[in-house]
């Protein structure tokens, strides 16, 4: 959540990944901070990929942005999670949540206002 938003065309230091499932990988519309290796890869997202990316993303696309700063995540149920909600989103069956830090934050780090 402090990272990327569930909410359509709202980007944060990551792509919303509101309408992830079944996207190309590096192809959100207004998020420019994407790696040349995760654009080049050639991914689309689904649960086979999603589960590839959140166990070792380094690993999953070597030379992603995203591997250094989110290692992985390692439950193996976590991920399924992850991925159930992702997929229900996007078929319209979950809403994204607010408040927290996704309602604070919205920002694109490689553009902070002069006071961040």
């Amino acid at each position: 959540m402090t990272c990327h938003s569930a909410k359509a065309g709202v980007n944060m230091t990551g792509p919303s990944l509101a309408a992830i499932w079944g996207r190309k990988a590096g192809t959100v519309p207004g998020f420019g901070r994407y790696s040349d290796a995760l654009m080049r890869s050639g991914v689309t997202w689904n649960a086979a990929t999603l589960y590839a990316w959140l166990g070792d993303p380094a690993r999953f696309i070597p030379g992603n942005a995203m591997g250094p700063m989110f290692p992985s995540l390692p439950s193996a149920k976590d991920r399924a999670d992850v991925i159930a909600f992702l997929e229900a989103l996007a078929e319209g069956k979950a809403s994204a949540p607010g408040g927290g830090m996704m309602s604070v934050h919205k920002g694109d780090l490689k553009q902070p206002p002069p006071d961040a």
